[in-house]
């Protein structure tokens, strides 16, 4: 794009350019409904078909946090990790003897696969089928977001893939 701009500038020197202008919003974590806890998760790969991770936090409805955790999931696509992520939060959550769960995450495939009824190939499924299992132990509810607001969990993603180690705190 820079060489374009320079060869513009060099053949029109006197054509005004428009400037852009710059636009910053405030991105901030939202908190839980009444009576649930929020789950912000991750998933995390290093190259297509390569090593994943997990990661996510806990946070009640004053902000504190529950619960953190980073993991290694092995090798596959990033959606794998993704999916997997969003399986292995709610086990947390159950296992803590939460059952009322706002979960977040900001891959838009994940987010729009769980619940759908389209075809998928089998490992998918077997994913998308064990969500589908938590999600009927407790409330679940799955929102996507953007992923300024999902910093805290793409950082313990990232140290999940690169351990390959189970992190609880």
């Amino acid at each position: 794009m820079a060489h374009v701009l320079w060869w513009l500038n060099i053949l029109f020197p006197d054509v005004r350019r428009p400037q852009s202008e710059a636009r910053f919003e405030l991105v901030r974590w939202k908190l839980p409904r009444l009576g649930w806890a929020k789950l912000n998760l991750e998933g995390s790969t290093c190259g297509n078909l390569g090593v994943l991770g997990g990661g996510g936090l806990c946070r009640n409805l004053e902000g504190n946090i529950l619960f953190v955790f980073a993991m290694g999931f092995g090798e596959g696509s990033s959606n794998r990790a993704e999916l997997r992520a969003v399986w292995f939060g709610p086990s947390l959550c159950l296992a803590q003897g939460l059952s009322r769960i706002e979960v977040e995450s900001d891959s838009k495939v994940v987010t729009n696969l769980i619940g759908s009824h389209s075809q998928h190939n089998w490992s998918r499924r077997h994913w998308l089928k064990r969500i589908e299992d938590h999600m009927t132990r407790g409330s679940f509810s799955l929102r996507r977001i953007p992923r300024e607001e999902n910093i805290p969990a793409d950082s313990l993603a990232h140290l999940g893939s690169a351990s390959q180690m189970y992190s609880f705190y």
